[in-house]
């Protein structure tokens, strides 16, 4: 699905997003078991997931960041001038 993503902005976000939950799963050492466990999610999609094979729905997202005890924080952009 990531392929699939055209190039531009949102993938680059996208892929910021993904690293942004891999890298924490491994700081908190927990294998995909673990945070298939931790968020109710199945093993098989958390590396699916990983491998951008499949796209991530908000509620899965939000599992996810519980799971690994991260917030989602919306901010307003700054504009360039």
């Amino acid at each position: 699905m990531l392929a699939e993503m055209p190039d531009g902005v949102v993938k680059k976000k996208y892929i910021k997003l993904l690293d942004e939950l891999i890298n924490r799963r491994y700081k908190k050492k927990l294998s995909q078991q673990d945070l298939a466990n931790l968020s109710g999610l199945y093993k098989s999609y958390i590396n699916r997931l990983e491998k951008g094979v499949v796209l991530i729905s908000l509620p899965k997202l939000l599992a996810m960041c519980d799971a690994l005890d991260l917030d989602i924080q919306l901010k307003p952009r700054k504009k360039e001038k």
